[in-house]
């Protein structure tokens, strides 16, 4: 598990690269918003789309289109620090035995 923290307002980066493979999964906070985001500037899209409750954990994943380079955000109301749970290429692709 990983901690990091993330200043409010816009869209921060959890994770970005090129050409990499990789899942993560979030549970707080509350409201803050994640998404897969990939390419650069007018030739970028935006997939995986979720809102965190508190209480559902969500998984965001990034696969060969990393290509175009990839990026992990997450958008939160209140400056803080998000608990977030990454599992490498290669690694089973369900859910973690870890809890948080």
């Amino acid at each position: 598990m990983a901690t990091k923290y993330f200043k409010s307002g816009k869209y921060r980066n959890v994770a970005s690269g090129w050409n990499w493979s990789g899942t993560a999964y979030f549970i707080d906070p509350a409201g803050a918003k994640i998404r897969v985001k990939y390419g650069f500037w007018i030739f970028s899209w935006t997939t995986q789309k979720k809102t965190l409750n508190g209480v559902d954990r969500k998984k965001l994943t990034v696969g060969w289109k990393s290509i175009f380079y990839a990026r992990m955000q997450i958008k939160i109301r209140e400056s803080t620090q998000v608990d977030f749970i990454t599992v490498a290429k290669g690694a089973p692709w369900n859910s973690p035995e870890i809890e948080f």
